[in-house]
């Protein structure tokens, strides 16, 4: 199992769930593949995640303020609007 640490907790990757998350996305027919992150996991987790994962399709980040004072109906309404400009579907 793969580990980083983060600044006050550890990340658990486990070699068989990679695998699984893995074959999950190249299996399904995905109209497009996004990754939501706030601005720590970003920087801490995001590049780790991506070096996992060689899919035949783009994945697209979308990046949010780190901290509990944005998570908030208005943030969520942020994410939604990325979603459509990016092309985001019921398939995505």
């Amino acid at each position: 199992m793969e580990t980083i640490q983060a600044q006050n907790h550890r990340i658990y990757f486990a070699d068989k769930e990679v695998a699984l998350l893995k074959e999950i996305i190249s299996s399904k027919n995905y109209s497009s593949v996004f990754v939501l992150v706030d601005d720590n996991t970003e920087h801490h987790c995001l590049p780790l995640f991506l070096s996992q994962f060689s899919i035949d399709r783009e994945i697209e980040i979308i990046s949010i303020d780190a901290g509990e004072e944005y998570k908030h109906l208005h943030t969520c309404l942020g994410v939604w609007e990325t979603l459509s400009e990016l092309g985001g579907d019921r398939k995505s």
